[in-house]
């Protein structure tokens, strides 16, 4: 089969179909899923479908093409496509191929290729199409990945904020360790936070919104990529939003000094305080999520153009009064909210909204003081419920 050479103007790449053996691509396949740490797992409960898929296979069937990413920096011109050896060209960057589309097909191939019932005749007149984007950037394999798999078994919540960000970041921002729940541990150090809870933040950010994705939805998710290409077309957003959130949560760690509630003092907060420490406190979502819609609303209404402005800012918070009134004051008005709210954790989430425009807009009367900030927002609140 010649190759045939597209361009996709949607996303800004270049695609090139062609044919290959199925034994030769199921030879670089192992790599091809090794490479990528978040692609998709096998669909157990999707197997008599692909035992159907199998016989179609060895019946002659002919299936969609398995569409595959070159995320290296290689190029190929229209004019040289047609003599493209994509096989040779597989094999030498196979560290560098994700699968966009067609993972369980390829996992069925390789089920297959282990069943001794199957002839080597079969093997070796069965052929698959292949597509190959080159020169495609991290949004739009995101994009691709959404579009091309709508329609199939959900990918979970989890796994598609996981899809959606996780691309932007390889474990570390600027001395910050992002912890997934697959690593097992805890975000128990002062750079360390929770994966989840962060990108949440940062979705809050692109949304303009405090509240959690409730629901996948492609469309959605796809105005939400575009969102952020329009940002993020020459800075790394994401890690611009993880170095501002750790910039404010050191300086109120440094503020705080040792504050916490010990047995000495807990008679003075509620019996289950909204947290015990400054860590306990601000690395929850609900903060780090209102922190994110508070800076992107900033954004939207022009009190800043980018998040240096509140960057350069940060080392001048301070507590009008001290560090006990303001932490005594904010679980006080947090028990409030627990008390009256039908959905706790959302009703946090815009508090701390409140907050943090209270706290960061300079046309406030609360501008970077922390415990005025409080009393602010919760008025806010109050008044909005």
């Amino acid at each position: 089969m010649e190759n045939l050479f597209l361009e996709d103007r949607r996303i800004g790449a270049k695609n090139i179909l062609t044919q290959l053996k199925a034994q030769e691509y199921i030879k670089l396949l192992p790599k091809f899923i090794e490479a990528n740490e978040f692609q998709r797992r096998r669909m157990k409960s999707a197997a008599p479908i692909y035992g159907l898929l199998r016989d179609d296979l060895q019946a002659g069937c002919v299936i969609p093409p398995i569409v595959l990413a070159y995320v290296g920096s290689k190029t190929v011109e229209e004019g040289s496509a047609r003599s493209f050896d994509m096989l040779e060209f597989l094999k030498e960057n196979s560290s560098e191929i994700r699968i966009l589309d067609g993972l369980q097909r390829s996992y069925t191939l390789l089920d297959m290729s282990d069943d001794p019932k199957i002839s080597n005749e079969t093997w070796a007149g069965l052929k698959i199409r292949i597509e190959l984007y080159l020169g495609i950037n991290k949004l739009g394999i995101l994009y691709r990945m959404l579009t091309l798999n709508t329609g199939q078994t959900p990918m979970s919540l989890r796994h598609q904020i996981e899809m959606l960000y996780s691309i932007y970041q390889n474990g570390t921002i600027g001395g910050v360790r992002l912890i997934r729940e697959v690593d097992e541990s805890r975000a128990r150090q002062k750079e360390e936070y929770k994966f989840s809870d962060i990108i949440e933040g940062f979705n809050s950010y692109i949304e303009r919104d405090e509240l959690p994705i409730e629901k996948f939805d492609v469309i959605e998710t796809v105005t939400s990529l575009e969102k952020l290409a329009r940002e993020n077309k020459e800075d790394d957003l994401f890690g611009k939003f993880v170095s501002l959130y750790h910039s404010f949560f050191l300086k109120i760690y440094e503020l705080s000094e040792t504050w916490e509630i010990s047995a000495e003092n807990k008679s003075e907060y509620p019996i289950n305080p909204f947290g015990i420490s400054p860590s306990a406190i601000f690395k929850k979502s609900q903060v780090i999520t209102g922190f994110g819609a508070a800076v992107g609303k900033l954004k939207d209404f022009g009190i800043i153009s980018h998040m240096d402005d509140i960057l350069t800012k940060l080392p001048n918070l301070r507590f009008q009064e001290s560090k006990d009134i303001f932490y005594l004051e904010l679980l006080r008005y947090l028990e409030k909210i627990r008390e009256s709210s039908k959905k706790i954790g959302n009703s946090q989430r815009m508090f701390f909204t409140y907050f943090f425009r209270e706290l960061l807009n300079q046309e406030t009367d609360s501008y970077l003081m922390l415990d005025s900030a409080v009393r602010s927002a919760y008025k806010k609140y109050a008044s909005q419920t």
